[in-house]
């Protein structure tokens, strides 16, 4: 783990992190191919960052690749249709 992911993880509430797949409503991502090593939170889970009453997405991830580049990325599933706009809301 990278020292701003070993950061980010003694600062999180570990409940919310997650290591299964990401999946919801039908709707799956495939991890296959996102760069490692990273960080998941659910905000949906006991020990989230965010108030349940706040509009946030279902899941950050925060991830460095073999390059050292670094990836945040918001995932929002939806079943039927993307609408990524629900988020930026």
């Amino acid at each position: 783990m990278t020292r701003l992911l070993k950061k980010l993880y003694n600062q999180l509430d570990s409940r919310c992190l997650i290591k299964r797949r990401l999946k919801q409503n039908n709707c799956k991502v495939d991890m296959t191919a996102a760069p490692q090593p990273r960080l998941i939170v659910d905000f949906d889970r006991p020990g989230s960052p965010l108030e349940s009453t706040q509009t946030r997405c279902d899941y950050l991830m925060i991830a460095e690749d073999h390059s050292g580049s670094h990836w945040i990325i918001v995932i929002e599933l939806k079943k039927g249709r993307l609408d990524a706009g629900d988020v930026a809301r």
